[in-house]
């Protein structure tokens, strides 16, 4: 039945790739634990957790499933443009990647758990942490030491690369500034003390969890220096240490992965194979799965995952992997319209006229109205953030007297008596048909329910981005993923030193809030931290986060021991029953 279940699919995604080729990735976060006091820790094997998600590999009669049955067929959008973790920018590339590379530490279930470090020591400040790492080989079965991480981590920052994903590894101690070509490779704060033992120093306060980012999964130098630009275009250029090895690509339509036998935990892990179809999304992913052709599929929208979950014997698993926003430049395009936005009564008044319920409805159908600046499976300690601190939020429907109250409190803060005196103000956007009819909708609420006029600006996509970093603009269509905490991603465009565009957030009180998350020694006080900047954030509409982007994914009930760990869902330790 695999090989024509394989067939099947082949031809379904070959029919239907055409249409699926346009997309980009995200990344969002879930609830676990990070164990990130400082001091001394020792990890516990990652079979327990594998045992625990994983079972023992039996049918649900009891008897053994047979090496033949452990076959995994994964519907994904995209394929993957790359292997190489410093250039990986999609989806496609973070999914297989994850599954065949090890980092130093590995998150399961969103717990941290050893990978190629078996343990560690950490200072008391958490920037200085010592791996020690396990005597683990390649899969072609060559030693691995400390000097690979070395190797990988100077590389991923050399200037001379270029490398997509280096901004990533920023939290090294003179990573950005080796990056800028301000200091050389020897003062980056990487070093091999011997063969398996890795010393780090960081520039702020790391966690456990920072090293399960794949930025932190080795590569091979003599794969590297061998292929140069072509490192991770093709499977034969990689040689990878962790749970699968790529042993087959097929590009735009089918990549194998095999089980590495030379991994080191090779016994918690139950599929021989995984194969990851692209260009399987949507409908033909509901097609194919309904039919027998793939045993799990992620989704952008929730009714995708419905129409499967109808037909009954499937699982399901969701996560937020981006915001949608309409930025506030505080500063404002002109000196009158700053005036306006600088006033905290005023960023109220725009927000409660916005309707985010009818704008998923209408516009972002595969979105979630969002409600604050942080979602509800933003990770916390040992559960989602909101659910461990009360954080405050703003209603997703519009509240037009509550509008109007704060409008009359800005006019009254800014001395105007009328509304007609209240400047226009100007919307840029890309000019996609989404964001067109988005920023149209948004000026008629506003329009509708204070009399504020706006202009669009829409724009192609160089020069939307040009003057968003120019700070040419009023009001901003944009978006933003959701990365490993949203301390690194989110909140840090709103600290006027890390902005990403020109967004003039020059708030004394958030930039002291946001250096008291980027600076708490421990896990548990970097959460608290960063409840205090969501409140102030919230409660200050520093800006205006419309929707929450999500994915959901479903497996037949057989597939056992998938989790999300993070921003994805995990098939490391899965298994058929």
């Amino acid at each position: 039945m695999k090989k024509a279940r394989k067939f099947v699919a082949m031809l379904m995604t070959a029919a239907m790739s055409a249409s699926l080729l346009a997309g980009c990735g995200g990344s969002g976060s879930t609830a676990g634990t990070d164990g990130s006091a400082a001091g001394s820790s020792s990890a516990e094997s990652a079979s327990s957790v594998a045992e625990s998600s994983a079972d023992d590999g039996t049918t649900e009669d009891g008897e053994a499933a047979s090496d033949a049955e452990q076959v995994l067929y994964v519907g994904s959008a995209y394929d993957a443009s790359t292997l190489d973790p410093a250039m990986a920018t999609d989806d496609g590339s973070y999914n297989v990647i994850r599954l065949t590379g090890e980092p130093l530490l590995r998150l399961v279930d969103g717990e941290v758990q050893p990978g190629v470090a078996e343990s560690y020591e950490v200072s008391e400040d958490s920037k200085e942490w010592t791996f020690h790492l396990r005597e683990s080989v390649w899969a072609d079965g060559t030693p691995m030491t400390a000097n690979d991480f070395v190797y990988t981590l100077v590389r991923d920052l050399n200037p001379d690369n270029a490398l997509e994903n280096a901004s990533t590894l920023y939290i090294i101690k003179n990573g950005e500034a080796y990056n800028g070509g301000t200091v050389s490779a020897e003062e980056v704060g990487v070093e091999a003390v011997d063969d398996y033992t890795l010393k780090i120093t960081c520039e702020t306060p790391a966690y456990p969890r920072t090293f399960t980012d794949y930025m932190f999964i080795p590569v091979k130098e003599e794969m590297v220096e061998a292929n140069g630009n072509a490192y991770g275009a093709e499977y034969e250029t990689v040689v990878s240490n962790g749970p699968f090895t790529v042993t087959e690509w097929v590009h735009d339509s089918e990549l194998v992965l095999t089980k590495n036998e030379n991994y080191w935990n090779k016994d918690a892990i139950k599929l021989q194979e995984i194969h990851v179809m692209a260009g399987a999304a949507g409908d033909t992913a509901v097609d194919m799965l309904l039919t027998d052709s793939l045993d799990a599929a992620e989704f952008t929208t929730q009714a995708s995952m419905q129409a499967v979950l109808d037909n009954g014997g499937f699982n399901s698993y969701a996560y937020y992997d981006g915001v949608q926003f309409i930025h506030l430049n505080h500063h404002g395009k002109t000196e009158e319209t700053g005036k306006w936005l600088d006033n905290v009564n005023f960023r109220k008044a725009l927000n409660a006229a916005i309707d985010r319920e009818a704008l998923v409805a209408a516009v972002y159908t595969t979105d979630v109205p969002a409600s604050s600046i942080i979602s509800s499976t933003e990770l916390g300690v040992s559960e989602p953030l909101d659910q461990e601190f009360e954080i405050s939020s703003w209603s997703t429907t519009q509240d037009v007297d509550a509008a109007k109250e704060y409008l009359a409190a800005a006019m009254e803060d800014l001395g105007v008596s009328d509304v007609s005196e209240i400047p226009t103000f100007t919307m840029l956007a890309f000019d996609s048909e989404k964001n067109v009819t988005c920023m149209n909708a948004v000026a008629d609420m506003w329009l509708n329910a204070l009399g504020i006029k706006c202009d669009l600006d829409l724009q192609p996509i160089t020069e939307m981005l040009s003057k968003a970093s120019a700070g040419d603009f009023d009001f901003w269509k944009g978006g933003q993923a959701v990365g490993m905490d949203s301390v690194d991603n989110i909140l840090s465009q709103y600290e006027a030193t890390k902005g990403t565009c020109n967004m003039n957030y020059e708030d004394e009180k958030y930039t002291e809030l946001y250096n008291a998350a980027l600076n708490a020694a421990t896990w548990a006080d970097r959460k608290a931290a960063v409840a205090d900047i969501a409140n102030y954030f919230n409660d200050n509409v520093m800006d205006l986060a419309v929707t929450w982007m999500g994915i959901y994914s479903v497996a037949r009930e057989n597939v056992a021991g998938v989790t999300v760990s993070n921003n994805y869902i995990d098939y490391t330790y899965a298994y058929i029953q």
